[in-house]
């Protein structure tokens, strides 16, 4: 287009910032405070510098002095709020023109097309016939035209700010208070700070991402470009949810992590209907924390063996008595071909001597104390 705006490239529309308006707009409406405060209060005081009351023709002539200053200053102050005003508006539009090429760009790629360093679009899969060809180069062709239309609206809303914020500001730099030179020599003339050599104001938080987008430095575990779109689910564009789309069409959605996800990608291959989501990790921490329900189990319960098998500890209430093996189950006799069948077996265990009783942990006959459930089976079966 002669004449008009030049077409940035798509790594300049990703990198475009606005934090620096963002910056100005706070530090020039600081300043037009600072200023105004400075010149009020000089004039507020001048009658009575240091508390004493000041009269004659030198008083009259140094308050004249002071309003004077006073009015100058305030219309500087307010050609920086206006330049304040600018660049907030600006940080905000220009913004919002980025993400719209962004958007458009995300959108090519969720319909299977491929966005160039140039903006150009190129279909990434083979048409089976003649006529599915022609209709998706018209699509290409069409999607291409609304990313370059919004990348040059782009370029556009970002010289319309800088052109307000030059023409509010061109009056700062004739602001002088002009000064008979001293006897001396000297120029005593007193002129405004130049706003553009004051050091800049502490750097603010860095923004949050929009949702399912990573932070800084957190890229997905896939090889090429990567751009950010609208996020497939209704329900979350409807939010302004965001994913980064590989050059295969595949989804990546950052998830944060809660009290019961380590942060992980949500991906979606896209390849197939209803193709399903897959968590993949990051670094090595796994997507799903550690259940502590689980992991606050005893070793015998978070990994049980069986029996007389090595392995990690055993339930002590399976084990008859500590360092002891369990005993191997008898071989199982034939029933009997005839006559009623006893509903227990039965079980011929000599009458136990005091001392097993006392190493059982019995009290008298009918109590136990302790000692495991072999014990009280053991007096159980003496009793009857």
């Amino acid at each position: 287009m002669p004449g008009g705006p030049a077409i940035p490239s798509l790594s300049q529309v990703k990198a475009w910032e606005v934090e620096h308006l963002s910056q100005a707009a706070t530090y020039w409406n600081n300043t037009a405070d600072h200023w105004e405060d400075a010149f009020d209060r000089v004039a507020r005081e001048m009658s009575t510098p240091g508390g004493t009351q000041w009269e004659g023709e030198g008083a009259e002539s140094a308050l004249m002095r002071a309003a004077t200053d006073r009015v100058k200053v305030r219309g500087a102050a307010d050609d920086l709020r206006v330049a304040s005003t600018v660049a907030k508006n600006a940080a905000k539009e220009v913004d919002f023109a980025r993400r719209q090429v962004l958007n458009a760009v995300g959108e090519a790629h969720a319909q299977g097309f491929v966005v160039g360093e140039d903006l150009g679009v190129t279909d990434k899969y083979a048409s089976a016939t003649p006529a599915e060809q022609s209709a998706r180069l018209l699509q290409a062709q069409a999607l291409a035209t609304d990313i370059r239309t919004k990348a040059i609206e782009l370029v556009a809303a970002d010289q319309q700010f800088a052109s307000q914020i030059v023409s509010a500001t061109t009056g700062l730099g004739d602001l002088v208070f002009a000064e008979a030179p001293a006897q001396d020599g000297r120029d005593n003339t007193v002129q405004a700070v130049d706003f553009r050599e004051a050091p800049p104001p502490p750097k603010p938080p860095e923004p949050i991402p929009p949702r399912g987008l990573p932070p800084e430095g957190v890229d997905p575990p896939v090889a090429g470009d990567l751009n950010p779109g609208p996020a497939s689910r209704p329900s979350e564009a409807g939010k302004g949810g965001q994913s980064l789309w590989d050059e295969d069409g595949g989804e990546w959605r950052y998830f944060p992590g809660d009290k019961y996800h380590n942060p992980h990608w949500d991906f979606n291959p896209h390849n197939a209907p209803n193709s399903p989501w897959d968590n993949v990790p990051i670094g090595d921490l796994p997507p799903v924390k550690g259940n502590p329900i689980i992991t606050g189990l005893p070793p015998w319960l978070e990994n049980p063996a069986a029996p007389g098998v090595a392995g990690p500890p055993q339930n002590p209430l399976l084990a008859p008595f500590p360092g002891t093996d369990m005993p191997s189950p008898a071989p199982s006799a034939p029933l009997p071909s005839s006559g009623p069948v006893d509903m227990f077996p039965h079980v011929n265990i000599p009458a136990p001597n005091p001392d097993d009783l006392a190493n059982a942990g019995a009290v008298g006959t009918g109590v136990v104390a302790g000692g495991g459930l072999l014990a009280l089976l053991t007096m159980l079966f003496v009793q009857n």
